[in-house]
C-alpha cells in the first residue's frame, strides 16, 4: 500500500505524524538521549511499520516504548510493528480491550468483507496486543535529565491516557483532543465531565505545542475553545431533556462539523450525551 507519511518537528526533541488522509489517527514521539518513545502507532500496521522505521532512521535511536493513548481501533490495530518494545497503557485500557466483543475474529473478518478495497492491503497485519506496563494514574519515563510524565485521565474513554514532556513544553494529547474538528464523545465509557476537567488540567500545565489524536498540533487557545464548546453542548442537552424532547432536538452548538447531521460520530455523541444526563437529571 501507498504511505505519505511525514514526520514533523514540534520541538527539539519531539515529533509527530499528523493524518492528512490515509492513517486515520496521529502519532508522536519523544527523542531522549538514549531512545524513543512513540505515542500511538498510527491506525494500519504498515503506517505504524514506516513511522518506527523513519523515527530510527532520523534519531539514529532504537524504539524503546510506545505509549497507546485509549482503546479505539484507530490507534491499537497498527501495535504490531511494536511488538518488541515496552507497550504502555492504563490498566483500564487492557480491561477494554478485553471487553470489546468487535474484535473477534468473526467481527474482523466482516470488517475486512465490508471494506475489501482498503482491508486487503493491511488487515491481516492487524495484532491486538495488550501492554506490556500498565499503570494506575501516572507514571514517568526517565533518561538523564528529560522526564516523560504520562497520566490516565479517562474521559473520551474510560482508559484514555496522555503524555507531558514539561522540558519540551509539548503535550501529546491523544484523542482527548480533535483539533479543528468535531470531537468524538460518543464512546459508552465517555466521561463529558471528566473531559471538561481534564481540559482544565491542559490548562494548567505549561505548554506551547499540543499534538492531538485527531487534526494539526495546536496550542491553548483550541483547549479553550473545546472546553467552551463542551459546557455549551451540555447546556443544549440538559435543556431538550428539560423540554422532554429526544437527542434530535439538541441544538447543536455553532463548531467544526456541528452542521454535518449524518455523520456517525456527531450522532453517537448526542445519543451518548442524552442518555447519560438524562439519567443523572
Amino acid at each position: 500500500m501507498s504511505i505519505e507519511l511525514q514526520l514533523e518537528q514540534v520541538s527539539e526533541r519531539t515529533m509527530a505524524v499528523v493524518d492528512r488522509g490515509g492513517l486515520h489517527s496521529n502519532a508522536g514521539a519523544v527523542i531522549l538521549d538514549s531512545f524513543v518513545a512513540a505515542v500511538d502507532p498510527t491506525m494500519k500496521p504498515p503506517a505504524a511499520r514506516a513511522f518506527r522505521r523513519e523515527l530510527e532512521r532520523q534519531t539514529g535511536l532504537p524504539v524503546k516504548f510506545l505509549l497507546v493513548t485509549h482503546c479505539h481501533p484507530d490507534h491499537v490495530f497498527g501495535t504490531a510493528p511494536f511488538k518488541d518494545t515496552c507497550i504502555i497503557g492504563s490498566v483500564e485500557l487492557a480491561a477494554n480491550v478485553l471487553r470489546m466483543a468487535e474484535w473477534t475474529p468473526e467481527i474482523m473478518e466482516q470488517w475486512k468483507q465490508a471494506n475489501p478495497t482498503e482491508a486487503v492491503d493491511w488487515f491481516d497485519e492487524v495484532e491486538i496486543l495488550l501492554p506490556t506496563l500498565g499503570f494506575q494514574d501516572r507514571l514517568e519515563i526517565r533518561d538523564a535529565d528529560l522526564i516523560v510524565q504520562l497520566f490516565h485521565a479517562g474521559g473520551h474513554t474510560s482508559c484514555s491516557s496522555y503524555a507531558y514532556v514539561p522540558q519540551e513544553k509539548v503535550l501529546f494529547a491523544g484523542d482527548l483532543m480533535f483539533a479543528e474538528c468535531f470531537p468524538y464523545a460518543g464512546d459508552p465509557t465517555c466521561d463529558p465531565e471528566r473531559w471538561m476537567g481534564i481540559f482544565g488540567d491542559f490548562l494548567s500545565l505549561d505548554f506551547e505545542k499540543l499534538v492531538p489524536g485527531h487534526g494539526p498540533v495546536v496550542g491553548k487557545d483550541e483547549v479553550e475553545k473545546h472546553l467552551a464548546f463542551f459546557e455549551a453542548l451540555r447546556d443544549a442537552t440538559k435543556e431538550a431533556i428539560r423540554a422532554d424532547e429526544g437527542h434530535e432536538a439538541i441544538q447543536v452548538p455553532e463548531f467544526y462539523g456541528a452542521d454535518e447531521e449524518d455523520d456517525w460520530g456527531r450522532k453517537a455523541t448526542l445519543e451518548h450525551w442524552y442518555t447519560l444526563y438524562k439519567n443523572t437529571e
